[in-house]
């Protein structure tokens, strides 16, 4: 008997860890789930910096401003997920002489890791394309450059609400974008309509740190 006690105890902790890997490798009801986001980013090179003469200056970054878009989340199991997303990241400045805007749409795959019911955390890759700088000034100037595809890593900190439809993201990018080419429409009240290759043009630094809620659906 005492044999038999001991040897029930000494299997004890194997039958919790067989117990905790299989929980691990359980399948995952609904795998699939949705999502549309809405987040804010600041980073990056300074493109321009408008001066208005009866109000604050106002600023266009290559790591700014607003991120607008939809994913989709693939679980794994309780430990592993993989999350898509696809967005429309731009920073723009609308006066009554003036239209200036840096975007771009934003492919993002990332890996996370389930710390706890709470916090995730993953690493992965961003794709930018259609990168465009686009400046029209009334008369004076209408010109647009173009940036080639540009691919980046991005680290995110997921936070999950006690609403299973909600969580936060904090996320760091690192990217930069080496233009392409140069569209001139007009300059000084005058008709261009000419289209110039960039030749040893830097690269711009569109580094960036952002906040993003999720819905998920």
């Amino acid at each position: 008997m005492k044999l038999q006690s001991f040897a029930a105890c000494a299997l004890l902790p194997f039958a919790f860890n067989i117990n905790a890997a299989e929980n691990t490798s359980l399948p995952i009801e609904n795998n699939l789930a949705y999502s549309v986001y809405a987040g804010i980013t600041t980073g990056g090179d300074e493109l321009i910096d408008l001066e208005y003469e009866n109000g604050p200056s106002q600023s266009i970054k290559a790591g700014g401003l607003i991120n607008l878009g939809a994913g989709a989340k693939y679980t794994f199991n309780n430990l592993w997920s993989l999350q898509t997303n696809l967005g429309y990241h731009f920073d723009s400045d609308n006066a009554d002489n003036a239209d200036i805007s840096f975007s771009r749409w934003a492919l993002d795959i990332i890996p996370y890791y389930q710390i706890n019911d709470a916090f995730k955390v993953g690493v992965g890759i961003t794709y930018h394309l259609n990168t465009e700088f686009e400046v029209e000034m009334g008369s004076m100037i209408d010109a647009k450059t173009s940036f080639e595809s540009s691919a980046g890593l991005v680290a995110s900190v997921g936070y999950q609400f006690e609403n299973p439809n909600s969580w936060v993201e904090l996320r760091i990018v690192s990217i930069s974008y080496n233009a392409d080419k140069v569209t001139l429409d007009r300059a000084f009240g005058m008709s261009i309509n000419e289209t110039v290759n960039t030749v040893d043009v830097p690269s711009i630094d569109g580094n960036h740190i952002g906040l993003t809620y999720h819905y998920v659906f």
